[in-house]
């Protein structure tokens, strides 16, 4: 018996000599501590883990057989690209440049163009006669019907072949006007122009105000582009000009022209898409700006010399390239401005006004 309960049973039992009543109850309940007194000394004596952790028994280590297999990452779906934003629209290009005109400018194509009937003649049939100061002899220039009518241009055309080049001199005209209004005339070669939309051509042309002041100028024009001045030439009346268009090479052209009494020369290189199917020699009636035919100036008349023009690279005169004569005819049908036969040179003729 352990010795704190021995000690404990004898402070009871001590008194139990006096009391009478109750002594049995005491000594009962001696028993009963000493009894049971051990089983509950073992369990109070063991450890606290016993009575609260449960055992857990020991994994075994994991060996390469045993080992936890790799979880494969399944491959996730490729999401589409996002499509690239739209572009932005470009910006609109810049307003073109105002082109240079001036006005008068040349006629952008030949107007109310017609053969013409060979029962009347498209001219009054009258003649200029030149003499010589110490000479006799004389020259006389014939203006027979011409081949063909037009509103606004007079002179020779050919046509019917491959053009790609085409020459010519006149001598400027000094003309006069109405009194009244703006009047005008223009002297040029160029190519293309009778049956078709295109025309390059190189040349002259005279303004006459309503007080009789007279301006000269020289040009180009490529339609439907609108003329240019050649501002760095001065031209005057009386003036003799020498002028060529000639193709260097396919879409390629050389406009050039010279006046021979003020020794002046302008050349340029341009990029020309031409249907090389005509070539002109024109004393025309220009239009204004919106189209508009102008009053034809009295110019007098224009002599043509020296011209000439290439067909498939074959050098031809007026004669060679068979042209046509044109006579400039107004609403009435009246001759304006009559076309001579071509000089016994045929390279020559003339145009006069009526």
């Amino acid at each position: 018996m352990p010795v704190f309960i021995k000690r404990r049973f004898l402070r009871l039992v001590r008194p139990a000599r006096s009391l009478v009543p109750g002594v049995g109850l005491v000594i009962l309940a001696a028993l009963v501590f000493e009894v049971f007194l051990p089983q509950v000394n073992k369990i109070i004596t063991r450890p606290a883990q016993s009575l609260h952790t449960p055992t857990i028994p020991k994994l075994p280590l994991l060996t390469p057989k045993n080992k936890i297999p790799t979880v494969t990452s399944i491959p996730k779906t490729p999401q589409p690209s996002p499509a690239p934003a739209p572009s932005p629209p470009p910006p609109p290009p810049p307003p073109p440049k105002p082109k240079p005109v001036i006005k008068p400018i040349p006629s952008s194509s030949v107007s109310n163009f017609s053969p013409t009937p060979s029962s009347t003649g498209s001219s009054s049939g009258s003649s200029t006669t030149t003499s010589g100061s110490s000479s006799s002899t004389s020259t006389t220039i014939s203006y027979p019907p011409a081949d063909y009518s037009s509103s606004n241009w007079s002179g020779y055309f050919a046509h019917g072949g491959s053009y790609t080049q085409v020459s010519a001199s006149w001598v400027v005209p000094s003309p006069t006007g109405n009194g009244s209004s703006t009047s005008a005339d223009a002297t040029w070669i160029g190519i293309g122009g009778i049956t078709t939309s295109d025309l390059i051509q190189i040349g002259t042309d005279d303004t006459v105000s309503a007080n009789g002041q007279v301006t000269s100028a020289a040009f180009y024009e490529m339609l439907p582009d609108s003329a240019i001045t050649i501002s760095s030439m001065h031209i005057s009346s009386g003036d003799t000009i020498q002028a060529a268009v000639n193709q260097t090479t396919t879409g390629e052209w050389n406009l050039s022209i010279t006046d021979t009494t003020s020794n002046q020369t302008f050349s340029i290189n341009v990029a020309y898409n031409s249907s090389l199917s005509s070539a002109e020699w024109i004393e025309e009636d220009p239009s204004d700006t919106q189209g508009n035919l102008l009053p034809l100036d009295n110019f007098g008349t224009v002599d043509f010399t020296q011209a000439s023009t290439l067909d498939s690279n074959v050098a031809q005169n007026l004669t060679e390239s068979k042209a046509y004569s044109i006579d400039m005819v107004n609403s009435s049908n009246q001759t304006v401005a009559a076309t001579s036969s071509i000089g016994s040179d045929n390279a020559s003729f003339s145009v006069e006004h009526q």
